[in-house]
Order: C-alpha cells, then structure tokens, then sequence
C-alpha cells in the first residue's frame, strides 16, 4: 500500500518553515504542566508515523510472522524506512473505522489536531492521519511540540493525550499489557504506569498479567506472534488474571487456573461450546480443587521449594511437562480441556447431590424453629387467624408423611 513520504531533510525543512510563518498556538496539556505550541497545516507527506504505537504493537508482530519479515522490521531505527511506513500505514487502516469515518463525515473533516514533533514523527493521531491520507484529505493540522523536554516522551504522552479525540479507536488490551510490560523494563512502577496509561494500579497488574498469560498461550502452541488468534480472549485473561492477584488463592491454585484458561482458550468451540468465559468460571469457584484434577489428568510430580528461608521442602504438583505436551496438536489440548470440565461438573453434581441429602434435616429444622416462634406468641389476643385452620390442616398432613419416612428409615 504506497504512500508518498517526504525524506527526512525535507520534513524537517518545511515544517520549520510552516512553524515560522505560523501565528496560531495551542496549549498542551501533559503530566499537569502547560506547553505554548504552535500550531500549522501541512501535506500529510510530511507527517511520519510512529512504530511504537500501543494500538499497532501487537499488530506489527503478526505482520511480521505473516508477511515473513525479519524481527526487527519495524524496530524505531527503521521508522524513516519507505516499506516500513507502507506497512504500518496499512496496519492502521485495518482497524475497524467505522466511528472514526462517522465523526468526521459528522463534522465535516478534522476537528482535533494532530500532535507531532518538529521531524513529522506523529505522537498522537496515527490512525487518523492513515485515515485522512487513504481519504485524500490536506492539509492536516497539527500541533507541534518543540519543547526539548518532552523529546523521546511520546510512549508516556501517548495515552494522556488520546482520551481526548472524538471517534478514536479502542485499544486493544493485550497491546495495553505488552506496552505496560515494556515500561516496566524501563524502570517504570505499577503507580508510575497507571497516571501515564489513566488507569488505576491494579488495573496495570491485571492487563500486564493477562498479556502474560496470553503471551505464554502462544508460545505453548507454536504460535507466538499470532495475536490475530486471542482477538476476543482479552475478558477471559483478564479474569484469570485477577484470580492469580488474589492473594487469598494459594500457588497451587493459581497454577491450576493459569493452566485452565490456556486450555480452555486453545480448545476448539466443538468440544468447549459456549462462552468459554463461563466454563472457567466454573473452574474458578473451585479452585481448590483444580490441583487435585490437574494432578488426576497429567500426573504429579515432586518439586522442591523454599519457604520463608527455611530448608527447601517438597511439594507436590501436576506434571508441567505433561501438560505442555497437550499443546503439541488441537486432539490433545481438546481431550485435556474436555477431561477437565468433566471433572469439575462431577464435583458440582456431588455437591449438589450432597445438598439434597441434607436437606430435609435443614427443612425441619426450620419448620420447628418457626412453630416454635409461632407458639411463643401465643399469649396475645390480637393476632390475626384468618386462613390458618386450612394452613394447620395442611402442615399436619405434611407433617405425618415427614414423620411416617423418618420412621421407616429409623427401623429399616
């Protein structure tokens, strides 16, 4: 998908002259610090687009893996690079933009202004540039930030800035978690991470430990960059994820769920019909019992594990080898899947069956407790009787079937 890019001398040549000539400013709010910017219009073959971009990051290494390009096809080092800017322009327009194309054909063309650096790189505003360039919409207004302090800050300005723009595309979780987990290796704190994304701090653990989670799926099956795949599994990781920050849930526990919704995910709808969202939760309500099944299908498996400093001690735990061999084809991550839920489902039937025996126990129990309280009133005058003699008639029928099986079982 061609589009025509301006080289970087010429970017920086013109839009110093269009930075010039320009009497409009805007004032950019960042991290609650105000920047007098100015503002210009300018032919979108001066506008570059930005490669680490959030929304495209997982984009970009399916790219990668279907088009078979090298590793480092859309490392920062290439961005001037004509193929590479092709290819994430191309990228962008795959999103869905429909909200986008409605609040512009709404307005009639732009209404928010692009942030960008002096070069042309854009900070904020890349898929709306791919639209209007696919659109034939020029010029593009912009907003230039020249400030030196906010240089190479575009990935912590990133989302601050995108709450704004009407019809903006989503973001895609997992692409959330992996650019969480990025700033994380650059030092960045779960609190650091949660003012620049907007969100709260456990919400940075859940989306990165999700990503993970996700991260770890695809690796088990051979398929690590085909994120196309978990397009609609974000709901279900995040819910796994927040099982295993739950502190109340011990290591076996969330080793078991960690392990069930890789499953579950990978099976196909023939053998886990429904929303798989349900089916772990099934798992996950019990939970202290998922050890135990993962031990019954895959086997156990003595580990060693130091605790509190003390000599190491010996735990046991299903067999984690077993279990990666079940990603080795769809029959045997469908038979482990299909071999957990059953289990489970026994163990609800159980209990429910265990319910049922004691229930005429709890049943009278309460029906004596409300005779009871029924006689304790007794010494009043007032109390309304109206239909009671047909209720009395009732229970003491009741009352001798409830009575006459008790005593059959009693002799029996």
């Amino acid at each position: 998908m061609e589009i025509d890019l301006a080289t970087s001398d010429e970017r920086k040549i013109h839009i110093k002259e269009l930075i010039q000539s320009s009497n409009k400013t805007e004032t950019l709010i960042f991290d609650k610090k105000s920047y007098e910017c100015k503002v210009i219009e300018v032919d979108p073959r001066y506008l570059l687009y930005r490669l680490s971009n959030t929304r495209t990051k997982l984009k970009q290494r399916t790219y990668i893996l279907k088009q078979d390009k090298a590793s480092d096809f859309f490392h920062p080092d290439r961005e001037e690079n004509q193929e590479v800017q092709e290819a994430q322009h191309e990228i962008l327009l795959s999103q869905n933009l429909t909200a986008l194309k409605g609040s512009y054909d709404r307005k009639g063309g732009q209404d928010e202004a692009l942030v960008i650096y002096p070069d042309g790189k854009i900070i904020n505003g890349n898929t709306r540039t791919a639209f209007m360039r696919h659109e034939g919409m020029s010029p593009i207004k912009c907003t230039v930030v020249d400030d030196p302090f906010l240089r190479d800050k575009e990935i912590e300005m990133e989302s601050e800035l995108d709450i704004g723009p009407s019809g903006k595309i989503d973001y895609d979780d997992f692409a959330i978690g992996a650019s969480i987990v990025d700033l994380k290796e650059m030092g960045k704190s779960n609190e650091d991470i949660a003012r620049i994304k907007s969100l709260k701090p456990q919400e940075v653990k859940i989306l990165a430990q999700a990503y993970e989670l996700a991260q770890e799926r695809l690796k088990l099956e051979g398929k690590e960059d085909d994120w196309d795949i978990l397009s609609k599994s974000d709901q279900l990781y995040q819910d796994a994820a927040k099982d295993i920050l739950n502190p109340n849930k011990t290591a076996e526990e969330k080793e078991a769920l960690k392990s069930t919704v890789m499953l579950l995910d990978a099976a196909s709808t023939a053998v886990i019909p429904g929303n798989k969202h349900k089916h772990y939760e099934k798992v996950s309500k019990h939970s202290e019992k998922a050890k135990i099944f993962f031990e019954d299908i895959f086997g156990s498996v003595e580990m060693s594990q130091e605790l509190f400093g003390d000599d190491d001690v010996s735990i046991k735990t299903f067999d984690k080898d077993n279990f990666k061999e079940a990603f080795d084809s769809q029959d045997g991550i469908d038979e482990r899947a299909s071999q957990i839920l059953t289990k489970v489902e026994d163990h609800i039937d159980d209990l429910a069956d265990a319910g049922q025996k004691t229930a005429l126990k709890k049943h009278v129990n309460t029906a004596s407790r409300a005779l009871l309280a029924s006689k304790n009133l007794l010494n009043r005058d007032d109390l309304e009787i109206d239909g009671l003699i047909e209720k009395l008639a009732d229970i003491e029928t009741n009352l001798i079937e409830v009575r006459d099986y008790v005593s059959n079982k009693s002799d029996s």
